[in-house]
Formats: structure tokens, C-alpha cells, sequence
């Protein structure tokens, strides 16, 4: 939907990365006329950058709609498998003690009601591998998870650069948000699945380089699957449909 609708509206629109959409990457359907790098390969997340550069590089001077997809942290789940990643490369996690300290909320709460980790067992250790961890091993997890957060922030800075790159830095908007989050141990948990508050508040954060959009902090509740399009058709002046 946003596609076609930036498309309708005289934009350029681009789409690189992680689809995750049951649905064929076809760009008559979907309005993006720039698709790249949907297929789960080695290091997706390393080439989403030199895609989302070359669309910029093409469209500067035209207005654009790019939606850059990266899938870590999400690697996470292979590391508590033990089992090799999609998109990075770790070291081994160092001794506990050198590793984040457990949260005050690491325990499973008294009144969670007891589905929660009979849902766990029935589903089985692939997808919950955390079952039987040790404060230890979660310790490590949490430092994974963390080096998973830093490698993705390198590369969207060097989209970020790209936009200054070729002089659009300052008449873009720029929104980062994610699907979910992760348990981080929080409550004993890793994975989504749930909702406490790990794995459901999730970042949505709207930027202008120029210092146009004032810095402030809202409390206010979002979901970014529905605000999401309303929003960026109110910024960039573009109708949206009735339904919205």
C-alpha cells in the first residue's frame, strides 16, 4: 500500500531488504519500481546499504519513498540455538561476568498465568532454546543481542551517510521503527510471542536533519502498523485513501 500510494503521489519508490510478505516482490502490485536484496542469502543485511545508496544516488534530484529492511537483530534466535547466522558474524561471548547483568525483572513473574511456559515446552527448545539457561548463559544472550544491535546500526549509518552523500540529507525524513522485539531476558524470556512490554514496545522514531522537527519525547500510544502510512501522506502531501 505504500508503495503504490507514494508512486501515485509522483514519487520514486524503493524497497531493499527483508520482504517477509507471503506475497510475490511484483512491482505492479506492490508500487515499488525499485526491489533488491528480498532473498534470504549470506549477509543481507551488509548489502542492504550499497542498494539503498544506488537508489539514492539515482533518484536525488526526484522525490523519493525508500524503505530500507533489515533483519538483525533477529539473528538472535540462531545464536541461542547455536547454530551459524544469517547475516553476521560473532565472536564467542565472553565469561558472564564480563557480560550485561541480568534485569530486575529476570525472573518469571509469580502471576503470569501458567499458559505462558506450557505454550514454551509445547512449542520446544527450537523456538524457545532459553527453557533450561542458566543466569550465566542469559547473561552472554543479552551481550549477543547487543553486538546484533551494534552491527545493524553501522549500516544504517551508511545510509544515513548516503543521503548526505549526494545532498539529500536534509530534505529527507527519516523513520526507524521495528516489526517486535525481543524477551532480552526479560522475565526469563527470549523470542516474541508475548506481550510484555520487551517484546512489544518496539522504537518509532521520526527525524529531519535539517532541525526542523523539534526534539521531544511522546508518550503517547502508536502503532506503527496503521500510523505509519497516515502519517508520512500527512508530512510529504500526499491524499490518502478514505479508509485511513
Amino acid at each position: 500500500m505504500m508503495g503504490k500510494l507514494f508512486q501515485q503521489g509522483g514519487y520514486q519508490t524503493g524497497y531493499v531488504g527483508k520482504w517477509h510478505l507471503h506475497v510475490p516482490t511484483t512491482k505492479v502490485v506492490h508500487g515499488f519500481g525499485y526491489i533488491e536484496n528480498t532473498d534470504f542469502l549470506d549477509y543481507n543485511d551488509g548489502a542492504t546499504p550499497s542498494y539503498c545508496a544506488r537508489f539514492i544516488k539515482q533518484n536525488a534530484k526526484k522525490p523519493f519513498l525508500l524503505v530500507a529492511s533489515f533483519l538483525n537483530p533477529h539473528d538472535i534466535c540462531e545464536w541461542a540455538r547455536g547454530e551459524e547466522m544469517k547475516m553476521d558474524v560473532l565472536t564467542d561471548a565472553p565469561p558472564a561476568a564480563q557480560c550485561p547483568t541480568l534485569p530486575a525483572n529476570w525472573g518469571v513473574p509469580a502471576n503470569e498465568p501458567k499458559i505462558v511456559r506450557d505454550q514454551q515446552r509445547t512449542v520446544g527448545l527450537r523456538t524457545y532454546p532459553s527453557v533450561n539457561y542458566s543466569p550465566e548463559k542469559w547473561r552472554q544472550y543479552r551481550w549477543a543481542y547487543n553486538r546484533l544491535v551494534e552491527k545493524v546500526d553501522k549500516y544504517i549509518e551508511q545510509v544515513l551517510y548516503t543521503l548526505k552523500k549526494y545532498g539529500v540529507e536534509k530534505n529527507t525524513i527519516i523513520i526507524f521503527t521495528a516489526d517486535h522485539g525481543d524477551g532480552y531476558a526479560g522475565h526469563s524470556w527470549n523470542q516474541k510471542q508475548i506481550l510484555y512490554e520487551e517484546a512489544s514496545k518496539v522504537p518509532f522514531i521520526i527525524a529531519k536533519m535539517d532541525g526542523t522537527i523539534n526534539p521531544r519525547t511522546d508518550d503517547m500510544l502508536v502503532c506503527n502498523g496503521i500510523d505509519i502510512i497516515p502519517t508520512i501522506c500527512g508530512i510529504a502531501g500526499i491524499s490518502k485513501p478514505i479508509y485511513l
